[in-house]
């Protein structure tokens, strides 16, 4: 198993307190991450397999796996029909990066339907991020007006995301001072910091590697 990969997955494990491992050993770590998900850290696709078969396997579960192989191998065997593959980066950094002067604040749960406007990852993120601001694990920049300019917070499985700045704010550092500050929280709580990102979203992959994460360059693909 790749060393930054499991890094990775030792910190899912240390961190979130939802996060329990099915399986441990030289070909890597079977993780499942509450409710029905699977982090399945074994990217040799025939090792994977005979883990996945040596475990009880939630039904329904949503697989996230890490290498093409292994995504072909875990579609077939469970009859899955999607997949959607992201960058992994993680910052390795010992220090932040300067996190530039602006007004950033834990949203409260009121501020739900307001993100909500602009989040569209599902079809219905209210109650998403308002679960995400309950758990004091979501943060907004808002002008001197009090109006929410932008936001960003940490997955329920403990990688940053969310990141969204209102249309009309864009432009003005706003995602970047949002992501150099949650990277600075997190060096401070003892975290590693890491996220997923679109290979197509060149804008985000420009902005993490202006603040200093690593691309591991190993696919991180869901399977639905």
């Amino acid at each position: 198993m790749d060393q930054n990969l499991r890094l990775l997955f030792t910190e899912m494990l240390r961190r979130t307190g939802r996060c329990r491992a099915l399986y441990d050993g030289p070909e890597g770590i079977l993780l499942q991450t509450g409710g029905n998900g699977l982090f399945c850290g074994i990217p040799d696709a025939d090792a994977l397999l005979r883990v996945l078969r040596g475990v009880t396997v939630p039904k329904d579960a949503g697989f996230t796996v890490f290498s093409h192989e292994a995504a072909d191998a875990v579609q077939r065997e469970f009859g899955l029909h999607a997949q959607e593959a992201y960058e992994t980066l993680l910052y390795l950094q010992p220090s932040p990066p300067e996190v530039p002067a602006c007004s950033i604040r834990p949203l409260k749960a009121e501020d739900a339907a307001e993100a909500a406007r602009y989040y569209h990852l599902f079809d219905d993120p209210q109650p998403y991020l308002r679960g995400r601001a309950e758990a004091g694990a979501l943060w907004g920049h808002f002008t001197a007006e009090g109006r929410l300019a932008g936001f960003l917070g940490i997955h329920s499985e403990g990688s940053m995301g969310m990141l969204e700045v209102v249309p009309e704010f864009r432009r003005h550092g706003i995602a970047q001072a949002l992501e150099a500050a949650l990277i600075r929280l997190h060096l401070e709580r003892g975290w590693l910091p890491y996220c997923f990102v679109a290979p197509d979203n060149v804008p985000s992959l420009s902005l993490q590697a202006k603040l200093g994460l690593t691309n591991i360059h190993i696919p991180a693909i869901w399977l639905f």
